[in-house]
């Protein structure tokens, strides 16, 4: 984002805008920045949301990109207290227990064998990561 000598904004090469935020494509990153500069944020096309973003830009979804930008803007705004630690760390974990998928986990299943299955993957591959970290 680049601005005019009368201070208007001019969009560059790989910039969308939506409402007062400016998404730019970057190699593998995908920076948000407000206009009014007092904030910006990468996101990875290596993780979920990037990919989400992303996919939001190529297809105009402009009024969730709008919601994604506006709650992380006031996220990185405000001055947390322990509540707010608490209440977000709630509200990440039931976002990632509602979709598992988008982390590369199964859902879990009323079926104890499969559900014991699963454990014994990541139990494995906990196991895996500690002999490579050694």
């Amino acid at each position: 984002m680049k601005t005019n000598k009368k201070g208007q904004i001019r969009l560059q090469k790989g910039d969308y805008r939506v409402g007062n935020f400016i998404f730019h494509h970057e190699n593998d990153y995908i920076k948000v920045m407000a206009i009014s500069s007092i904030v910006s944020w990468r996101v990875s096309l290596n993780l979920a949301i990037g990919t989400l973003v992303s996919q939001a830009i190529k297809e105009k979804h402009d009024n969730w990109l709008s919601a994604y930008a506006a709650g992380t803007f006031q996220q990185l705004c405000i001055v947390p207290d322990q509540e707010f630690f608490v209440k977000h760390a709630e509200l990440v974990n039931a976002q990632v227990d509602a979709h598992p998928e988008y982390y590369g986990k199964e859902r879990p299943t009323d079926d104890k064998e499969m559900d014991d299955k699963i454990l014994r993957e990541e139990e494995e591959l906990q196991e895996e990561l500690e002999r490579h970290s050694e």
